[in-house]
């Protein structure tokens, strides 16, 4: 009876849904609230896919049953958001709908590919918070050698026109960041950058499925609310569902080698620059 809720629940939002913006590379629809608060959703490689049949990743916890308004924002390229002019435009017809609505408190989300979009174009768009969950370090195989996943999206973006999450962030955005302890997720989140308004937090006994496991735990829906709010108490409470920890200071692959996959890390020559990343 609860899914047949959902579902239905679903279906509505699904049909207020209204196409911002469409063309070759870019997807952007939006769904009105009832308050002043919205909340930007940045899909992922997957829920690129989901999103061209007519399915918003995260729609219901985003929503919050109707009441913040939301914004979807799909890279049909695949690219990361490296395409040109993708970005810019994404600036523009988000934070364009943002102030037609007069939102006054913003978040961005996202997973994976989208949480690396949430984190880099956060300042741009000026948001209050982040959530994002198992975001890439960047998309570049030489900014992070070894990590085999995704060769045919990677290898077709022909230039990297953002750079890392870590070089275009803000100290008034507070971040709420989560990884996998296990998998080559950690070659990214060992060069994340660390300090007091970013909010890092590993899941241990999981790879890059952290979405799927919190979801399991029914945790999202508090996992928003507290990230929206800025409420740092209520997120660590919340998270320790699944037995996530904060990152400690200077905590990468090298200090903290997650069993099975350090060997293969060792196998690749890497950049100084993890260690100074996290420090």
């Amino acid at each position: 009876m609860l899914n047949l809720r959902k579902g239905i629940q679903r279906i509505r939002e699904r049909l207020r849904t209204e196409c911002l913006f469409e063309d070759g590379t870019l997807y952007i629809s939006a769904i009105p609230g009832t308050g002043t608060e919205a909340v930007v959703v940045f899909t992922s490689l997957n829920g690129n896919y989901a999103a061209r049949g007519g399915q918003s990743e995260f729609i219901g916890t985003a929503s919050k049953g109707g009441e913040r308004a939301c914004i979807f924002v799909t890279d049909k390229t695949q690219s990361w958001y490296q395409t040109k002019g993708l970005a810019e435009k994404v600036v523009e017809v988000v934070r364009g709908q943002l102030d037609a609505w007069g939102s006054q408190r913003v978040l961005a989300v996202g997973y994976s590919m989208g949480a690396y979009g949430a984190m880099r174009l956060a300042k741009r768009l000026g948001v209050h918070s982040v959530l994002a969950f198992g975001p890439q370090y960047h998309p570049d195989p030489e900014l992070v050698p070894g990590d085999p996943r995704w060769p045919e999206e990677r290898g077709a973006i022909a230039e990297f026109t953002l750079g890392p999450v870590g070089e275009e962030m803000s100290d008034d955005i507070a971040y709420y960041v989560l990884h996998g302890r296990q998998g080559c997720d950690i070659l990214h989140w060992s060069r994340f950058p660390q300090g007091p308004n970013i909010r890092h937090f590993i899941v241990p006994m999981i790879g890059h499925a952290v979405t799927p496991k919190l979801k399991e735990a029914g945790a999202l829906p508090a996992l928003f609310d507290a990230a929206f709010e800025d409420r740092f108490q209520k997120f660590r409470k919340v998270i320790w569902q699944v037995k996530a920890r904060l990152r400690q200071p200077g905590e990468t692959w090298e200090t903290h080698p997650n069993h099975w996959y350090y060997k293969e890390i060792l196998k690749v020559p890497h950049p100084d620059d993890v260690r100074g990343a996290a420090q």
